[in-house]
């Protein structure tokens, strides 16, 4: 089986998060063995009391919103995980312009903002919880019921 290397993007921020996104999946284009991932922390809107840190870390939803739609007029086919591994352990043909999207911690953003879209467009996501967090319900994390 051949190898198929996973290029990892880290989708920051807005405007910044659309340059990276079109950029790497034009070089990713180039490599038929290379599957973007793009990683998002939080989307929600920017208060005026974020850090640099929060800003680089939330991609507002209104940038999300064009980001998945930039893939879905574009042709791409997100993807979990679990099906990506499933295709390389049983050597099935990999669709037109694979993608997996997926979240770390399980900011409530993603349950409020990136879910409706996803959604919407039909697009699987995976989410990387912060177990502790999931019991106890949290204006940052999402509850339990909300996962």
């Amino acid at each position: 089986m051949a190898m198929v290397l996973v290029i990892a993007i880290l989708v920051l921020c807005g405007t910044l998060g659309i340059r990276i996104l079109r950029g790497s999946l034009r070089v990713a284009n180039l490599d038929k063995t290379a599957i973007p991932i793009l990683m998002y922390h939080n989307v929600a809107p920017w208060s005026s009391s974020f850090t640099e840190e929060n800003k680089e870390l939330t991609v507002k939803p209104e940038d999300f919103v064009a980001q998945m739609e930039y893939l879905s007029k574009n042709g791409f086919t997100p993807m979990t995980l679990k099906k990506l591994h499933e295709i390389w352990r049983t050597n099935q043909p990999m669709p037109e312009k694979p993608i997996v999207l997926t979240f770390d911690d399980g900011d409530h953003g993603i349950y409020q903002y990136a879910y409706p879209v996803a959604r919407q467009y039909r697009f699987p996501f995976v989410v990387f919880l912060i177990t502790r967090w999931t019991t106890v319900h949290t204006t940052f994390y999402m509850s339990k019921s909300e996962v």
